[in-house]
Formats: structure tokens, sequence, C-alpha cells
């Protein structure tokens, strides 16, 4: 059960049965109008707002939720994630973080975001979450976040890197760069870039990603599939490729 109070020129308050604020809906949160002439609950539960403006609907069975500056969520956001119940946004300015929370028209007072410092007003490009970490491609490098939510940087000055990803049953990630994939193996608990791979035959990487038999699958701007092989049976580590479809077929990572 839940009330909503409207205001004169601070919006709407929607209050739990113990009168606690679970949101408050105002200018900053999507509206173009603070004072509220009047407010209605249909039989649906979807809550109507009437102002001076004109009317605006928020509907209880898609909870939508607005956030800018003012929620502490800076620059254009490029990329997100749920990992650990939390909500991650990658944006042009850091990488930036929240509890998420569902509710009845509630957001349990955590519209705020929180950010990590070390990748503050860097660009972070691409997030992918795994079962105990959420690995993250921004502007220099690579980092990942562990499942109680420390960051780590795990390889520097390496260029933009657009994806990044475990493979499965092994220490290895990739990580796709502009002049190619990098290759980075963890042992003694220390992150080592083994080498950098240049894939001939590939145009732009759009997606790529490990099975669980730890076979990786990339495809690319023209939709061709590829499955690339880790090669490590004695001397350096290599890449090798195999096409296995023509243009016409794409992947679906779910």
């Amino acid at each position: 059960k839940q009330f909503v109070l409207s205001t004169s020129h601070n919006g709407v308050l929607i209050l739990s049965k113990s009168f606690t604020v679970d949101n408050h809906l105002t200018i900053k949160k999507g509206l173009n109008d603070n004072k509220i002439n009047d407010i209605h609950i249909d039989s649906r539960n979807n809550l109507w707002l009437a102002t001076s403006h004109g009317i605006y609907l928020v509907e209880a069975s898609i909870p939508i939720a607005y956030y800018n500056e003012s929620s502490n969520l800076y620059g254009m956001p490029l990329n997100s994630a749920i990992f650990e119940n939390q909500l991650f946004v990658a944006t042009s300015k850091g990488l930036f973080y929240k509890p998420l929370q569902r509710g009845f028209y509630s957001t349990r007072n955590t519209n705020s975001f929180f950010n990590y410092e070390a990748l503050f007003s860097k660009r972070v490009i691409s997030l992918h979450a795994d079962l105990d970490n959420i690995y993250v491609g921004y502007s220099d490098g690579i980092a990942k976040v562990d499942y109680e939510g420390n960051l780590e940087i795990i390889q520097n000055n390496i260029g933009p890197v657009s994806h990044v990803i475990e493979v499965k049953n092994t220490n290895y990630i990739l990580a796709v760069l502009q002049r190619g994939i990098a290759l980075i193996d963890k042992s003694n608990n220390k992150w080592d870039l083994k080498n950098l791979f240049q894939l001939q035959n590939f145009k732009t990487i759009t997606q790529i990603l490990s099975d669980y038999k730890g076979n990786v699958w990339a495809k690319d701007a023209s939709n061709q599939l590829f499955k690339i092989n880790i090669n490590s049976s004695g001397g350096p580590i290599k890449l090798d490729y195999t096409l296995y479809s023509t243009p016409s077929i794409a992947i679906n990572s779910d």
C-alpha cells in the first residue's frame, strides 16, 4: 500500500504505508512542471498527473525512472549492465552505479549514483557482467569490478576497449581494440598482457562471446561469424580463427 501526495510547487511524493518517501517526482525526474493541479489512480494502478503544461502518465506496470546530473550521473550514457543487484552505467565521464530496487512507483530512495574515482572523467565504453565480475572497457584499457564492488585496473595505456570477455575454463580475458584483439592472462594473481593479435579478415568486431566450453565466437560489421581458438601449446600464445558463416547469419549472446 502506498500514498500519493501532490503539491503546488514541489511535484508528487510517493509514500510507503509507514509514510516514508519512496519516490519524489519533480522536474528533475522528467516532469516539466512542479505544480500538480490534480492526481488520479486508475483501475490498473497507473498514476495520472495534471499540470499546467499537460497530463503525465506514470505507469505502474512499466516503472520508468529518469536520471541525470541531479542524480550524480554525469556524461553521455554509452552502456549499462546489472550486476550483484547494482545498476552500472558506462558514460563518457566514467563508471557509475546505484543499488537496484524495484517496487510500485518506487526507487526506495536510491536515486543517487556513485562513481569509481579511478575512472572518473574517463570515457567508459563497454560492460560485460559475468558470474563473479563485471569487466569494464574504457578509453585507456580494462578494469573489473568484483562481487564486493572493488575496482581493479587490469591493463592501462592500451587504447580504447570496445568489448571485454572472460574466456570460460581458462585464466584468459580477451579485449577488442581498434587495432586488434588483446589476450591477457592471470597467473600468480597478476594480469599479464600476452599478445596483441591482428585478425586480417575481420572488419570492426561488433560482438564477441565465450560459450560454456571455452569457445570464443566473434561477429564483425559484415555479420561474418568467426570461431577463435587460443593456441597455447608451446611457444608464444597464438589466436587461430575460422570463418563459420556468411553475412546472412548473426549470433545472439542470450
